[in-house]
């Protein structure tokens, strides 16, 4: 199952690094959350719920960017969870600020099905709750 839950989760991956939206949500639960409560650069309590919501997420958080790449360091998987270590560097378009950070993200599955995304600045966090 954990083999199995990796290789949807880099399906949803390659998706997103091919800006191919439609394929991104094609393993997505219609209630996927993503929880971005324990990451620096969002407010404490940002859950966002649904496709829609989760897809206005995204959008958002592009538009900030005026150049931005994001690439997996490390993919783990355990159970119905999988851990994904992401750089991401960017410039920030209203200011032109350049970023380079690490973050932790936890995917959830649920009979092959994503149904969680949960981010961490925290990367020890992240593995703790991936269970890696």
């Amino acid at each position: 199952m954990s083999e199995r839950n990796l290789e949807i989760v880099r399906r949803a991956w390659d998706a997103w690094a091919d800006k191919d939206m439609d394929r991104l949500i094609e393993d997505w639960d219609p209630e996927i959350e993503w929880d971005l409560s324990h990451f620096a650069e969002a407010p404490p309590d940002a859950r966002y719920r649904g496709v829609a919501q989760v897809m206005t997420l995204i959008a958002n958080w592009m538009a900030a960017w005026e150049t931005y790449e994001a690439t997996v360091e490390e993919a783990a998987a355990a159970g119905d969870k999988v851990l994904l270590i992401v750089r991401r560097r960017a410039r920030l378009r209203e200011t032109g600020e350049q970023s380079d950070t690490v973050a932790a993200q936890v995917w959830t599955l649920r009979d092959e099905r994503i149904v969680s995304i949960t981010s961490y600045s925290d990367l020890e966090a992240g593995r703790r709750a991936a269970g890696v």
